[in-house]
């Protein structure tokens, strides 16, 4: 004879942890309320980490769903921006840096090691160091023109100046800007012809410039007079007449005082023959017969420092008068 089991009230436990619901099973045949994992329970998590750093999924045996965690990637980070290990990270314009594969233990980031980078600003003569906007390093421009002396010198000139070298006033250099292009000008003054010994003693003087001399030229200047000629020697003559040429002419002669020397200093200048030359004609004679003659033709005139015939005057030398003693 069959005796009905008595089932005991079963208890409904609390199924409020993620994942897990209630579940009615039967032992025997009695009821019995458990709470089981059930993985479609768990939620969609989508971990968000930060850069850097990458989520990995771990399961324990006391909980029902997977467990997200973010751990770091062995990366660099910059800006928001993942670098990996060796790459170049444009940190600064001015350095260098690079991705090290060494952790940052404060932060579990990878260290960026950065080295300055050094800027060659030595320009030439007439070149300015200049920094570009955005560019570590800047480049070498030209603000001025730049003339290459004789001597391997090089002066600089700015813009509308003007210059000249030491001891040559009949040069001179300006610059000038064209289309970017800084070019030097050279200028060169040529003087008129300047013969000191037909200058009035006294009266010599340079220009405003400093290049050309100039002077009150005497009245009368030594130069060469233009004749021509026959040549008759011993009844024989040239068949034509020739170009006899002669000086003629003021040199001028002057008479100073000399303080130093305590005499009249006298100049005395003489005007003749600075060049000359041999020329040949032939002559004709009465017979017929023919010579060669040779005879000197001036080429040019000039005066010349000549001894004066008066000499010099001593000045009569000075005297003191002495006071009596009474």
């Amino acid at each position: 004879q069959c005796q009905p089991i008595t089932c005991p009230t079963p208890a409904i436990p609390i199924c409020n942890e993620t994942g897990y619901r209630l579940v009615n099973k039967t032992e025997g045949c009695c009821q019995k309320f458990t709470c089981e994992c059930d993985a479609l329970l768990c939620p969609k998590i989508m971990m968000d980490c930060q850069p850097g750093w990458e989520a990995i999924i771990s399961t324990s045996i006391s909980s029902c769903c997977p467990e997200y965690t973010c751990v770091p990637k062995g990366v660099c980070v910059y800006n928001n921006i993942e670098y990996q290990p060796g790459a170049q990270v444009p940190k600064g314009t001015c350095e260098n840096c690079t991705c090290s594969s060494i952790m940052d233990p404060s932060t579990k980031l990878n260290n960026i090691v950065c080295t300055n980078i050094s800027c060659d600003t030595t320009c030439s003569q007439g070149f300015q160091y200049q920094a570009i906007p955005g560019q570590c390093c800047g480049k070498c421009v030209q603000t001025s023109c730049v003339v290459n002396m004789p001597d391997n010198t090089k002066h600089t000139i700015q813009v509308n100046q003007t210059w000249s070298p030491p001891g040559d006033k009949c040069v001179k250099y300006t610059c000038e800007k064209t289309d970017g292009q800084y070019i030097p000008r050279e200028v060169k003054t040529v003087c008129p012809a300047f013969s000191p010994e037909n200058c009035v003693p006294g009266t010599e003087k340079t220009d405003a410039n400093g290049c050309c001399k100039t002077c009150t030229e005497r009245s009368n200047v030594c130069e060469m007079k233009y004749t021509t000629t026959s040549i008759v020697i011993s009844g024989c003559a040239t068949a034509e007449p020739v170009e006899i040429n002669s000086c003629s002419g003021n040199c001028g002669t002057s008479s100073m005082y000399s303080a130093e020397a305590n005499t009249m200093m006298h100049y005395c200048s003489c005007c003749q023959e600075a060049t000359t030359s041999q020329k040949e004609v032939e002559l004709i004679c009465p017979d017929g017969s023919k010579v060669k003659h040779s005879y000197i033709h001036v080429e040019s005139c000039g005066c010349h420092v000549t001894d004066c015939d008066a000499g010099t005057t001593a000045a009569p030398g000075m005297t003191r008068q002495r006071r009596r003693r009474r």
